[in-house]
Order: C-alpha cells, then structure tokens, then sequence
C-alpha cells in the first residue's frame, strides 16, 4: 500500500510538472486524442483510405484500433522518457528506478480511460459495440501496457546513456503504428506483416472484445516471442544497465 500511495503521488507531481500554467490540465489529454481520432477518421473515411467503398463496418473498425493506440503509443514515448527526465529526483532521493517507470503507466491506464469512454459511448449509440463483452477491453489494454513496460525499462536507462536514442524511440513508435492494422484491414501481403508486430495480437483481441464482428486469426509465436524479448531486456536492465545508468547521471 505504501509504493501505491508513492506511486499516486508521484503522478499527481509528474501531472503537476506536465501541465503547470494550464487552465484544462488533464482535459488537454481527451482534446488531443479526440482530435486526433478526428482529423484521421475524416482523412480515412471522407476519402476511403484503407476501406472498400461497401464496407460498412470500417468506422467502428477505425475507431476502435485508434483508441487502443494511441494511448499506448504515448506510452511508448513517455516511458522511454520518464528517467531521463526525473534525473534530479533520482539523484536527490531514495525513489528507484523501477517506481518512476509505474508513471507512465499509471498515466497509461488513465488516457486509456479518457479517450475510450466518448468512443464506447458512441458505439454504443451505434449499436456498434459488443456488449457487455467491451469491459474486457480495459484488462486487456492493461495486459498491454504490462507487455511494453517489460521493455520500457530497458529503453528508459538506456535513453539516459544516449541522448540521441529518443529520435530513435520515436521512429520506432511510427513503425509500431503503420505496421499494425490500426487504419486499415490487414489483409493479403500486408496481413502477413501486421502478424509480426507485437501488439498486433492484443488489437486483435480488444476488437474482438468491443466490435459484434467475427475473431481474426492470432498469430501468437510473434506476441511470445516479442514475450522472450522483453523479459530478457527487463533483467539485462535491472542487472547490468542499471548500474551503469546511475553512474551516468
């Protein structure tokens, strides 16, 4: 009980430092994400991007993959970031290194939140949504979660020995992105790429979960390898890179 009430207050500190000045604070978190579910819902659905003009299922296809990643994909960026950015704190106090990485993911669980709320409703409104099946979509965007966190200790560490890594982080969160049908159905040539991206597997399932339309094939082998990777990054961090990282600061 003790580290979760350090961990709140961490984030409560973390939000303060974020947004100190704003008038909407955490607001700004469901402007921006909505916008964003805006402006790529008119680019893909106005012009029929990614989409065969008769399939009538694919803005609740859309939806539902943007309100899965986009909150993941800030993960993604701000976990790698969180001990760069709190390098002081680490220095000045007693509070590890493995606490500060639970922000971003506290934070995680709460965008999620935020953003997928107004999305369920107006699938709802629909009679889009699988109900009540889509409450299985917020433990399964927390298995998520759980599944990059493995790896963002590793990137967060690293990211304090090369200043140069978060460009790199960056390009990876946009490969993550195209490379999952997240805009598009996966299918042909391009199905077969989707099947080695990570997350593709917990899209799958979290559409499965929210959406009335039939299971895709889960191409497992690609999410428990990516398992093995991860797990063997989060002990190369805690034994040989931690050290070496705190040294740097």
């Amino acid at each position: 009980m003790r580290k979760l009430s350090t961990i709140w207050a961490l984030v409560r500190r973390d939000y303060a430092l974020q947004y100190a000045g704003s008038l909407l604070g955490l607001i700004w978190v469901f402007i921006q994400n909505n916008l964003l579910i805006l402006i790529y819902s008119a680019v893909f659905l106005g012009l029929n991007i990614g989409r065969a003009p008769s399939d009538q299922g694919f803005g609740a296809y859309l939806l539902s993959g943007l309100i899965f990643w986009l909150p993941l994909q800030e993960l993604l960026l701000r976990g790698s970031a969180i001990l760069s950015e709190n390098r002081s704190l680490l220095k000045r106090s007693p509070v590890g290194a493995d606490l500060l990485l639970w922000i971003p993911y506290v934070q995680y669980l709460l965008h999620f939140t935020i953003t997928s709320l107004p999305a369920f409703l107006l699938l709802a409104l629909r009679s889009e949504l699988r109900l009540p099946q889509f409450l299985l979509a917020y433990p399964l965007a927390a298995l998520a979660g759980l599944y990059l966190l493995m790896a963002l200790h590793y990137l967060a560490r690293a990211n304090l020995l090369l200043k140069d890594l978060s460009p790199l982080i960056r390009l990876l969160s946009q490969l993550l992105f195209w490379s999952a049908p997240v805009l598009y159905r996966g299918e042909g040539w391009l199905g077969k790429i989707n099947q080695w991206n990570p997350f593709t597997v917990f899209l799958q399932l979290f559409r499965g979960a929210t959406l009335p339309v039939a299971m895709q094939p889960l191409f497992w082998p690609a999410l428990l390898f990516y398992a093995v990777v991860a797990a063997f990054l989060l002990l190369a961090a805690r034994r040989r890179l931690h050290a070496v990282a705190l040294d740097h600061l």
